[in-house]
């Protein structure tokens, strides 16, 4: 099972994601679990090896979607130092807001996305260097 950390209305909530055999998902949210249909997605093997913590990657420099999702909110700028843990991207999936911040300190190279776009798990959102 994958956890990730979200934040609703204002509020941190840890949700566990559980693949159910028949290719749904179980998602688990302050105690009550719910069984989703989700979409089969196109992506490499290596997008399955992305770990869901901050979205990052074994380098460290690609920020990657830890869920397929519509990017809500761009909240930083190419040339921005950031802080480890300061928020970068905002996802909307499921009804609720999945903040992707930086693993580290570092400087945003460059931004993959942009508000609407729909994306993918392991899908780039931001460089960091």
């Amino acid at each position: 099972m994958e956890h990730i950390r979200i934040k609703v209305d204002g509020k941190e909530h840890e949700v566990g994601i559980e693949e159910l055999d028949d290719g749904k998902l179980r998602v688990h949210l302050d105690k009550e679990s719910y069984e989703v249909e989700s979409e089969p997605a196109s992506h490499s093997a290596e997008a399955d090896d992305v770990p869901a913590t901050c979205g990052s990657t074994e380098d460290n420099n690609a920020i990657r979607a830890p869920l397929p999702g519509i990017v809500f909110a761009v909240l930083v700028k190419e040339g921005e130092a950031v802080k480890q843990g300061q928020p970068l991207v905002k996802i909307v999936a499921m009804k609720m807001e999945n903040e992707i911040a930086a693993p580290k300190d570092a400087t945003v190279a460059s931004i993959a996305v942009k508000k609407n776009d729909s994306v993918q798990k392991g899908d780039v959102l931001v460089t960091i260097s």
